[in-house]
């Protein structure tokens, strides 16, 4: 299942014209990425693990139209590729019936006291299949 929201773009997320700053994007597919293991993981689980984390490896954005302060956009947050150790994560911000944004996101599993990339642990995984 994929996780959708609908999220408006707030007043302090805009640049001067009133559109989405370019930097911002990528915080809030963040945020949404977080909202949606929240529902199928703790968030301290993934989030404030001792051991594990899971970093951006790659991360790139198409903009396609202008999204504008005020405006409410429909979020699509998607596992589109899931590996031993990574996982491909897509945004796709909508309004009206036209693609406005395009996000891809890998994030790669990391063992942070042996500071190299592990296996996804098995809860995890399960997680993120749930967003697929």
């Amino acid at each position: 299942m994929k996780f959708e929201k609908q999220r408006f773009i707030h007043f302090r997320e805009a640049d001067p014209a009133g559109i989405l700053f370019f930097g911002r994007l990528p915080e809030i597919y963040h945020d949404l990425f977080e909202e949606g293991l929240q529902e199928q993981l703790p968030w301290r689980e993934l989030f404030a693990n001792e051991r594990l984390a899971l970093p951006i490896r790659h991360l790139e954005v198409d903009y396609l139209r202008p999204m504008r302060a005020g405006v409410f956009y429909t979020w699509l947050v998607n596992v589109m590729k899931l590996t031993d150790h990574s996982v491909e994560v897509h945004l796709q911000v909508l309004h009206e019936n036209h693609l406005h944004a395009h996000l891809k996101c890998v994030h790669v599993c990391v063992d942070q006291q042996a500071a190299q990339k592990t296996k996804l642990p098995a809860q995890w995984r399960a997680a993120l299949e749930a967003l697929q």
